[in-house]
């Protein structure tokens, strides 16, 4: 049925693409083109742009990276003239031949650029632009087919109340959520994760911020800076108290895991969960995050047996029990603006909260008073690593998902629903730490604020704040 509808899909795009692009064709000349020949500085371009599309199918780079470099420096390709020379021939009778073999060229490249597969067959010479524009078509269709899949799913939950049960819808959303996981720049944005995980918590980073923060508060409050006495004590106080200690791994929660994306990556220790994971994995816990209980912090995880699903059911966790909570393609798939903002909410109680920088500075004040270039944890400077670890340890929210949040753009300044997302989640106690533009895909890292425990314990009762995204507000896919 899956295959089916893609087909189905596919064939009413391909039809639609082609009257679209022959309409277009009969309003356009390029620099006052003779129809049916085609100018050589047109020819010239369109081969370097293939050459360069092949070269990046091959070699990796995204289109991004790719379309930054200088297109007038590429050589061209030995294929990349008799694979123009071929589209020209297939052009239909009737349509300007310059617009069309401009825009079928660039559909083909965008293809091209993101396949090894089609980028050897054209470079060989078995495969035609036009088959690489037939699979751009079918992929497109298969994006658009999985996010309704998956969409679909969330929303009958969430009006009905419970998920369907019927034996087919899960296995269509469960083999739509595998397919998001194969995506190879799906991968980059695992990556992503793992890296900002790492430099936070063992290559200083969060350490830096504590520093940062309280020399901003130091100046605020009494206008001075803090000692270069204070400043190394806290430095060092936050090194090992920020995260966990060297010897134990980051607890990370993988929310709407496509798999087990984070097997391999050395120091994570995930635990994975989705709303209808594949029934075999037995490492993907079943679990409705909304719907999730959270207990407190001395409690034990809940997971209840399940026939249908290897792993369990995930049914609550304890406060503050993971050092990250991972996003990956999971909130442009629920259908309200709302649910996101409540994601954001749960995510902030399952991480720790750093003491006020009040406080820190109190207790760096108090040490180095008693013990003057002290170290700040154990050791020659005594008291407990557990008291130190209460001041200083937080976690990190990260947030990947597709250009349908906001277009790709250089900075965040440059994207509204972008800032959008990251008021809302600051809202929820986070900091903002970063974002950085993947090749198909926003990543957005915070981390948690320092808070009094009344206002902690407040957050949960708290109204979730909207986020929402630029293609339901231009009515794409809906």
């Amino acid at each position: 049925a899956l295959e089916g509808m893609v087909c189905l899909s596919v064939r009413r795009a391909v039809l639609l693409f082609t009257s679209t692009m022959a309409t277009r064709s009969q309003a356009l000349t390029l620099d006052g083109a003779v129809p049916g020949v085609v100018p050589g500085a047109m020819r010239t371009f369109l081969e370097r742009r293939v050459s360069a599309a092949i070269a990046a199918g091959s070699s990796g780079p995204s289109a991004t990276s790719l379309l930054h470099g200088r297109l007038e420096e590429m050589a061209i390709h030995t294929a990349a003239p008799a694979l123009i020379e071929d589209l020209a021939a297939a052009a239909p009778s009737g349509v300007g031949l310059s617009a069309w073999l401009h825009q079928t060229t660039l559909q083909a490249v965008v293809a091209i650029e993101h396949s090894a597969t089609l980028s050897a067959g054209c470079a060989a010479g078995e495969l035609l632009l036009l088959d690489a524009v037939a699979d751009n078509t079918e992929r497109l269709a298969r994006g658009e087919h999985v996010y309704k899949v998956i969409n679909g799913h969330h929303r009958e939950l969430r009006q009905r109340g419970e998920a369907a049960k019927e034996d087919e819808v899960l296995r269509s959303y469960a083999e739509a959520a595998t397919y998001v996981g194969t995506r190879s720049w799906l991968r980059q944005g695992i990556d992503w994760c793992a890296a900002q995980a790492r430099t936070f918590f063992r290559e200083g980073g969060g350490a830096k911020l504590a520093r940062r923060e309280l020399m901003k508060h130091s100046h605020a409050t009494i206008g001075a800076p803090l000692t270069a006495e204070t400043q190394e004590w806290v430095l060092r106080a936050a090194d090992v108290g920020v995260g966990p200690r060297e010897e134990e791994p980051i607890r990370l929660l993988d929310v709407g895991a496509c798999g087990t994306l984070f097997e391999g990556y050395e120091g994570l220790e995930t635990t994975a969960l989705d709303l209808c994971p594949q029934a075999s994995n037995p490492n993907v816990h079943q679990c409705d995050f909304l719907e999730l209980g959270i207990g407190d912090a001395a409690s034990s995880p809940v997971v209840e047996p399940n026939d249908d699903f290897a792993a369990g059911c995930l049914r609550s966790l304890p406060a503050g029990s993971f050092d990250v909570v991972v996003f990956s393609l999971v909130l442009s798939y629920l259908p309200d603006p709302a649910q996101r903002g409540a994601m954001m909410a749960k995510a902030r109680q399952l991480l720790p909260t750093p003491h006020t920088c009040e406080r820190q500075l109190e207790a760096a004040r108090a040490h180095l008073t008693a013990k003057p270039g002290g170290a700040p944890v154990g050791g020659a400077a005594g008291g407990g690593a557990d008291a130190n670890e209460m001041r200083w340890r937080r976690g990190l929210l990260l947030v990947v998902d597709t250009f349908s949040v906001d277009r790709s753009v250089r900075t965040w300044q440059e994207a509204p629903y972008l800032q959008e997302w990251m008021a809302a989640v600051e809202s929820l106690g986070f900091v903002f730490l970063r974002h950085t533009t993947l090749a198909r895909s926003h990543a957005l890292a915070f981390t948690t604020a320092p808070l009094e425990q009344a206002e902690l314990d407040a957050l949960p009762s708290r109204e979730p704040p909207e986020m929402r995204m630029r293609r339901e507000q231009r009515g794409e896919w809906q």
